[in-house]
């Protein structure tokens, strides 16, 4: 409830900012001559970029070309104009992707405002192109003297753009999903940095070509524009190939951990609840983003080894002999063997290969003792336990939470790192822990789910599961 009103109050704000600038900045057209086939083609311009757009990976933000075609409007055209292009590309980008009345809001105030505050800047320093400012010179013989008085006005205006977008975006998703504005930054809009310092560049002489053309034929200026077409589209290329190699791992990596839930009824779950569970720890102890994400990964693929075992082992309800148990110790081992090709999970791996360390080194496959075991080895180690324990296992019933957080205390500085402990004894008390009752068995996209023996096949396992 309280974040349904943060998230109202945060909306209704940014509409009121937006009607604001806008009527501000209204009077601007008195001094401006708009032309109908400028209007248009640059409406076109707008639409398509923004029909091009490419979703990111964290609470449905989406990034499109349209950086492109907004850095060079925002040196053409006045305030009022800009900002009413910014309200046309949040109406298209809700159409294209069916949001609702709420998202639908916050698209037209988010890029109304970001337009408004970077034309501003521009306007301020009297360095607009549509009608050349005050500031600058009309030559075209002399380009250096119509480019350079508006290159610092220009590197402003778009840091502020970029700066005012993605931080509009971020914390919205922050507010609905409970979630770090500053984490969602990172984790949708950090490497697109070179990207868009790229987009400004390319904007900009964008609209000096088209500013120059036009004063020859306004015809000509369109068709000069539109060969930039070509690196835009390129540059939309780049960003989705990214993207989908992105996704292409981490759905694989789902893929891995489903089939291994998938096949035995006991454990279903238990791989996506760690990986939750090790996320919000690793952010409670304020690690790097980077590190959280390594965890959070490490902690998805901890089991991934099980997939070299023997099913009727991990399946036997009593005790396992001395051979079957070394057997099972061998599972982080293989763990790390399957995915030590993939560099993107070098650090994940440490955690796949050392989360069954103990403090006191009794663990294994190492015996690490105390500081010689990674940190996300050591949460997902503690987390592992405290999922285990309170989920049904073909030996036992499920324990309760308190039982469990007893059985974690009790091993805390021989098993378990004393400060993960009393961090997840914290998180537990304040209910921010998923535990198997309330997580449901097919939380994963059933797009990615594979079988047990289509992943053997993958890795060019044998059928008895002996390791490759």
């Amino acid at each position: 409830m309280i974040r349904r009103l943060a998230l109202v109050i945060y909306l209704v704000s940014l509409s009121i900012i937006a009607i604001v600038l806008f009527i501000v900045s209204v009077n601007e057209l008195e001094h401006y001559r708009i032309s109908i086939i400028d209007i248009l083609f640059w409406t076109v311009f707008v639409v398509w970029a923004e029909l091009a757009s490419i979703k990111l990976p964290k609470g449905g933000a989406a990034l499109s070309v349209g950086g492109v075609v907004d850095c060079s409007i925002i040196v053409l055209f006045p305030t009022p104009i800009a900002a009413l292009y910014g309200v046309l590309s949040g109406i298209v980008t809700s159409v294209k992707r069916k949001v609702d009345l709420e998202r639908f809001v916050f698209n037209i105030s988010m890029f109304a405002v970001t337009m408004s505050v970077s034309s501003l800047i521009i306007n301020i320093a009297n360095v607009k192109l549509y009608e050349v400012g005050p500031n600058i010179t009309s030559d075209i013989s002399s380009v250096p003297n119509l480019i350079i008085p508006i290159l610092a006005p220009f590197i402003c205006s778009i840091i502020v753009y970029f700066i005012i977008n993605t931080g509009l975006v971020s914390i919205a998703i922050g507010i609905s999903e409970n979630e770090s504005p500053i984490y969602i930054w990172k984790t949708n809009y950090k490497w697109t940095i070179p990207s868009i310092a790229a987009m400004g560049p390319i904007g900009l002489v964008i609209a000096l070509v088209y500013y120059l053309l036009s004063s020859i034929n306004p015809i000509l200026a369109i068709i000069g524009v539109s060969v930039f077409f070509l690196p835009t589209l390129l540059m939309r290329y780049a960003h989705k190939l990214f993207v989908d190699v992105n996704n292409a791992y981490f759905n694989s990596i789902k893929a891995l951990v489903s089939a291994l839930d998938a096949s035995h009824h006991y454990t279903q779950g238990h791989s996506t609840r760690v990986s939750r569970n090790a996320e919000i720890v690793s952010k409670h102890l304020k690690l790097p983003e980077k590190d959280i994400e390594s965890i959070s990964q490490g902690a998805l693929l901890h089991d991934i080894g099980k997939i070299g075992l023997d099913k009727s082992i991990l399946d036997k309800d009593g005790a396992l002999s001395n051979s079957e148990w070394d057997q099972v110790k061998q599972h982080p081992v293989l763990g790390a063997r399957i995915i030590h090709d993939l560099t993107f999970l070098e650090e994940a791996k440490q955690v796949v290969l050392h989360h069954h360390e103990r403090i006191d080194g009794k663990g294994y496959p190492y015996g690490l003792i105390g500081d010689d075991i990674p940190l996300g080895a050591k949460i997902v180690n503690a987390l592992d336990s405290l999922d285990a324990l309170t989920s049904d296992r073909a030996y036992r019933h499920a324990l309760t939470v308190e039982q469990a957080l007893d059985i974690l205390q009790t091993g805390a500085g021989e098993q378990f790192d004393r400060t993960i402990v009393k961090t997840v004894t914290e998180l537990v008390e304040s209910g921010q822990l998923v535990f198997q009752s309330e997580v449901e068995d097919d939380d994963l996209e059933p797009e990615v789910i594979l079988t047990l023996r289509d992943v053997k096949e993958a890795l060019n396992t044998e059928t008895e599961g002996s390791p490759v």
